[in-house]
């Protein structure tokens, strides 16, 4: 975000997404509000199942309204706790929302060119 933005509160919309079903979600999300890209990273661990020759995962990812609602909580729990804007990009968890983490990932991997012209 440019320093001579100032705060409000997100709007957060999936660009794109890469889905391995049953496996792992991947997406890029703008907050539009605030001009900042991040990577939200979906992904559940591997449950062993004697019928099948592979692992398989419990939960699967809603849609791109979960996705994008999961961004936009995450970055205002950090607004409301400290007043600044997150210095993490990538948050990393799980379809039930818990454990998460966050981390600052180089930002040439995370942003995305836009590169249609919005008329308002």
């Amino acid at each position: 975000m440019e320093a001579n933005r100032t705060w409000h509160e997100p709007v957060v919309e999936v660009y794109s997404n890469l889905i391995t079903p049953g496996v792992c979600c991947s997406a890029a999300a703008y907050d539009l509000a605030n001009r900042r890209w991040y990577q939200f990273n979906v992904g559940d661990p591997a449950v062993r199942d004697a019928g099948w020759r592979h692992d398989t995962r419990l939960d699967e990812v809603p849609d791109d309204e979960w996705l994008s609602s999961m961004v936009e909580k995450h970055i205002k729990a950090h607004y409301r706790s400290t007043a600044t804007l997150p210095p993490w990009n990538t948050i990393n968890t799980n379809s039930s929302g818990l454990p998460v983490t966050f981390e600052l990932s180089e930002e040439a991997l995370v942003r995305r060119p836009i590169l249609e012209r919005f008329s308002y």
